[in-house]
C-alpha cells in the first residue's frame, strides 16, 4: 500500500485539505484554516470515505463553498495527487532493490487515477510493474491481480514472491 508507508496518506490529505482552505475558498470562509483542515481530514475517516461522499458533506455544511460536488471531486482528482511526497528512506531501498535486480512492484486498489499518485511518488520510474485494480478489472485480494504482477516481472514461481501491504 504505496500510499499509506509512513503516514504518506495521511499527510498528503493534510496537504490537500491546506490546498483546499487556500484555493479562494479560505477567503470566503467561516471558518479558520486549522478547524478546516481537521474537519476535512477527521470526515475523510482515513482513507474510508470516498471524495463524493467527503465533498457531498463539505458543500452541505460549507455553504462557502461555491463549487458543486462534481466540480470538486475534478479538482480533487487534478489536485490530490501532487500533494503526495516520496519518504526518502523507501525511495532509496525501492532504488537498491532496482539496481540489485531484485524485481518488485507495486499492485493497489483504487480507481484509474491512483495511478497518478504512484507517479507523483516516482515509482513509476524504478518499479518492475504498476497494477491498479480500477484499470486491470479486479482487486485483492483476487489471485489474478497477483498472478498480473507475476507474469509482468516475468516471475514463473509465486514461491519466490513476496507480499508487503498496510492493510489485512
Amino acid at each position: 500500500e504505496s500510499d499509506n508507508a509512513r503516514g504518506a496518506r495521511h499527510a498528503a490529505v493534510r496537504r490537500g485539505a491546506e490546498k483546499f482552505y487556500c484555493a479562494e475558498r479560505g477567503r470566503r470562509a467561516k471558518v479558520e484554516q486549522q478547524d478546516a483542515v481537521d474537519r476535512i481530514i477527521g470526515w475523510e475517516a482515513g482513507g474510508h470515505v470516498f471524495a463524493p461522499q467527503l465533498f457531498a458533506r463539505l458543500v452541505e455544511e460549507w455553504p462557502f463553498v461555491r463549487e458543486g460536488v462534481e466540480e470538486l471531486i475534478e479538482w480533487h482528482r487534478r489536485e490530490y495527487p501532487a500533494a503526495f511526497q516520496p519518504d526518502r528512506q523507501i525511495s532509496r531501498l525501492l532504488t537498491r532493490m532496482m539496481r540489485a535486480d531484485i524485481k518488485w512492484g507495486v499492485i493497489t486498489n483504487g480507481p484509474p487515477f491512483q495511478r497518478d499518485k504512484l507517479v507523483a511518488l516516482g515509482l513509476d520510474k524504478i518499479a518492475g510493474c504498476i497494477l491498479v485494480s480500477g484499470e486491470f478489472g479486479a482487486a485483492k485480494p483476487d489471485p489474478s491481480i497477483f498472478k498480473e504482477g507475476l507474469r509482468l516481472l516475468k516471475e514463473d514461481d509465486p514461491n519466490f514472491a513476496l507480499f508487503v501491504g498496510d492493510s489485512p
